[in-house]
């Protein structure tokens, strides 16, 4: 482990120090996973996160979001420090698409909570690769608080303006529009593109979040076309 960073009350992100001799091993894609395998009291757990960086950014980094019980993520919150070893197996996982740098493509993502960790490698990789195509992702959390990588968000939408629009939902706290309150749902998504034509007109899409959002959202969209 390399750097151990707060992100919010309840998430981290971890780097890993990558020995010379597994930089190639460990060669990711943009939205592909890690898995760990510790030891918690005595009893061996694996257990899988998303990589949060991009692969131009030489750097290999998870975000771990502490859950009720969780003997792993607790571990990662709690006693995870800089230094220490850990068994990872080398980057695994498909959910990304070929990017090339004469695309010229409109892409979505519907996240919330940690599911925002694959989804920001996505991005990141997305807007470095291809210089005409857009992102539009829409981030579902409970306050501002909640919100994993608000800040580097942010950071990204300055320095990509004119073609990375970011919009934060939250569930527990009040907005100026009520259109950016609650959750993503079925019904919500419909009420945005009622305002934001693209949000039915993309050429790709990323889910990332719980199952239930997850499979009303593709739904939605499958249905749509």
């Amino acid at each position: 482990i390399k750097d151990v960073k707060r992100e919010t009350p309840d998430a981290v992100s971890i780097e890993m120090d990558v020995p010379a001799d597994l930089k190639e091993t460990f060669k990711f894609k943009h939205g592909q996973y890690l898995t760990f395998k510790l030891q918690v009291n005595g009893e061996e757990l694996r257990r899988s996160y998303s990589i949060c960086s991009s692969p131009l950014e030489n750097s290999l980094r998870i975000a771990v979001k502490e859950v009720e019980n969780g003997r792993v993520s607790g571990y990662f919150n709690k006693q995870a420090q800089a230094g220490q070893e850990i068994e990872v197996m080398p980057p695994m996982g498909n959910f990304n698409t070929e990017l090339t740098a004469s695309n010229r493509k409109t892409y979505l993502a519907f996240a919330a909570g940690s599911g925002i960790t694959p989804i920001m490698s996505i991005i990141k990789t997305v807007l470095e690769t291809e210089p005409s195509s857009t992102f539009l992702l829409f981030y579902g959390n409970r306050d501002p608080k909640s919100v994993i990588f608000k800040d580097e968000l942010e950071q990204l939408q300055a320095k990509y303006s004119d073609r990375f629009k970011l919009h934060f939902l939250y569930s527990r706290q009040a907005s100026s529009d009520p259109l950016f309150e609650g959750r993503i749902s079925r019904e919500k998504i419909e009420a945005l593109a009622q305002q934001y034509p693209k949000v039915l007109q993309a050429d790709e899409y990323f889910l990332c979040g719980p199952q239930q959002m997850i499979e009303s959202t593709s739904e939605l969209l499958q249905g749509k076309g």
